[in-house]
């Protein structure tokens, strides 16, 4: 990012002069009516090579916040997955209320200490109660 004190490139410059040559011929006496005369015209707003930056930039961030989210997901799924086999293999069938509540924990870290319930445990009743503490 450019400091304000920094000269605007010549790229800079052709992209912000843009804006006064597509407002020439209006009449404008204020400051809100200009920024509501630009906001307003979708088509000059969206053909301003400013906007299409700032659009770029805000689609890559959307696509990076969407690989988080799916990253965090997919290690909530593989900790539930891993709770219900240690709680399969040990105890046999699961019981459905156990199994959705277990579905409505997000957090990693309660999560990760339900697995380590689960793997110690003495039967599926003490894991229920455990899970029945667990923060949402």
């Amino acid at each position: 990012m450019r400091c304000a004190r920094e000269p605007a490139s010549a790229e800079e410059k052709r992209d912000l002069l843009q804006v006064p040559a597509s407002l020439a011929g209006r009449v404008i006496t204020n400051m809100d009516q200009l920024t509501e005369m630009i906001l307003s015209d979708q088509e000059l707003l969206e053909s301003h090579p400013l906007y299409k930056k700032g659009q770029k930039a805000g689609k890559a961030e959307g696509h990076e916040e969407g690989r988080e989210e799916g990253a965090l997901e997919g290690q909530e799924k593989a900790l539930r997955e891993a709770t219900l086999a240690v709680l399969q293999a040990r105890f046999g069938a699961v019981p459905e209320d156990t199994r959705r509540r277990l579905q409505e924990i997000h957090a990693l870290a309660e999560l990760k200490t339900l697995v380590a319930h689960a793997a110690r445990s003495q039967d599926i009743e003490s894991f229920r109660q455990a899970l029945g503490n667990a923060a949402r």
